[in-house]
C-alpha cells in the first residue's frame, strides 16, 4: 500500500505519500487529501481545505504524470493557508516527487 511502499515528501504544511500504481499504464493519477481534526476542528474548515486542494490539482492536472497514487496530509499549521500558497506548495511537492511533466 501507499503507507508501506510509498515515498514521503515534506513541505511546511503538507506531507505527500506517493507510489507508482501497479495497474495498467496511462490511468490518470489519483489524489487524496487528509485533514485531521487536529488541523481544523470544524468539519466545514476541513472541507474547505480539501476543496481548495482538489481545485489546485484540477487546475494543474494536465501537467501531472499518469499512474501515480498520491495522498496529501495536512500538517497542524496549515489551516490559515491561502488558496494560492496551498497550490504552490502542492505543485512543489509533486515536483520533488517527480510526478510533474515539466
Amino acid at each position: 500500500g501507499i503507507f508501506l511502499d510509498g515515498r514521503a515528501f515534506h513541505s511546511p504544511n503538507f506531507i505527500l505519500r506517493i507510489i507508482k500504481s501497479a495497474e495498467d499504464k496511462n490511468n490518470p493519477s489519483k489524489f487524496s487529501f487528509i485533514v485531521s481534526t487536529k488541523v481544523a476542528r470544524k468539519a466545514t474548515d476541513r472541507n474547505r481545505l480539501k476543496r481548495r486542494s482538489y481545485a489546485a490539482i484540477r487546475k494543474n492536472f494536465s501537467n501531472i504524470k499518469s499512474n501515480y497514487l498520491c495522498a496529501f496530509f495536512f500538517k497542524k499549521g496549515a489551516s490559515p493557508l491561502s488558496a494560492s500558497d496551498m497550490e504552490k506548495e502542492i505543485i512543489l511537492l509533486l515536483k520533488k516527487a517527480g510526478a510533474l511533466l515539466t
